[in-house]
Parts: structure tokens; C-alpha cells; sequence
């Protein structure tokens, strides 16, 4: 047996028994929710980070997942694109705050996914969403037409408000 199968073989025979342990099974009462969107920088929460804040206090609602907290090896050494593709796939919803250029491929890469893009849920500013862009027009007008959610919805501000957080994880 090559040397790598071996370590493999062991390291199965180590793990096999935590895996009849309930910490490892999910609830899945609850959504799990991949949460994508900006990320925090210059003293300025991202709308993602925001809503976070509103939605991990008790009773939580949702099971939320990103990307960057999941696996993180994944992120260096892996396909991203793949591997957020695996996320959503997997996911009950896709929330998707449109806010930086990755958030931007994320809406493009998951309106061109048939079996997410009926799981994408769009947040966009409406000062973002009045403009005439192909991110609009493209991406986003698809997933609002193809989504199971029916809509994208639009921020009047760059924050997120207790009841914007509210009503949308009653949507999810």
C-alpha cells in the first residue's frame, strides 16, 4: 500500500468514531444561509457585516456560512469559484449583498448557476440599483426574474437596520 494511502487509512480509522456523534450533525430546522458580500475596511462595516451583527444574537434564525470563515485552506489552494459554488449549491438560500467587485462576480457567477440561481436573494442600495449598469440589467434583473424569493430588495441607506435584517431572514 503507497505511503499516502496508508495515512489516509489511518487517519479514517481515527475519525470514524466521532462520526456517529451528534456535534457533528447540522440542524438543518434552520436555513443554512451563504452569506456573501464585502468586506470591512476603512472604519466602514460592510452591509454583509451589518446584517450579521443583527441576525447571529438569540433566538438565531439562520445557520449562516462564508466563504472566508468555512475553510479557509480552501481559499488559498483551492478553485474559489468552485468552491463557492460547492456553498451554494449546498445552501437554502444565497444572500447576496451587492457591494464590492467580489460581490459583483458572486451575482454574476450565481445568476449563470441554474440550480442557485433560484436560491439567490439579492440586497442591493438603491442609490446602486436606480443606475443603468449590465449588473442590473444582466445578473440581477435574471436572478429577480428566476429566484424563488420573487424580488431584489433595495437598502434607501448604506446600513442595515434591525427590521431590514428581520424581514429578510422571515423571507429566507
Amino acid at each position: 500500500m503507497p505511503p499516502t494511502q496508508a495515512k489516509a487509512d489511518r487517519l479514517a480509522a481515527l475519525l470514524e468514531p466521532a462520526f456517529g456523534k451528534a456535534a457533528f450533525r447540522v440542524n438543518r430546522k434552520r436555513p443554512l444561509s451563504f452569506i456573501c458580500g464585502g468586506t470591512s475596511g476603512n472604519g466602514i462595516l460592510a452591509l454583509r457585516h451589518q446584517f450579521l451583527d443583527r441576525v447571529t444574537v438569540p433566538p438565531v434564525r439562520i445557520i449562516p456560512v462564508l466563504a472566508e470563515r468555512t475553510f479557509a485552506h480552501q481559499l488559498v489552494e483551492r478553485n474559489l469559484q468552485k468552491f463557492e459554488e460547492f456553498l451554494a449549491s449546498t445552501a437554502d438560500c444565497v444572500l447576496v449583498f451587492v457591494e464590492s467587485p467580489g460581490s459583483f462576480a458572486e451575482t454574476g457567477l450565481f445568476a449563470a448557476l441554474p440550480h442557485v440561481v433560484e436560491k439567490t436573494f439579492i440586497i442591493n442600495t438603491r442609490e446602486e440599483s436606480q443606475k443603468i449598469s449590465f449588473l442590473n440589467t444582466g445578473p440581477i434583473k435574471l436572478i429577480r426574474r428566476a429566484s424563488q424569493f420573487d424580488t431584489v430588495f433595495e437598502l434607501a441607506e448604506k446600513t442595515v437596520s434591525a427590521s431590514d435584517a428581520s424581514g429578510r431572514v422571515v423571507r429566507i
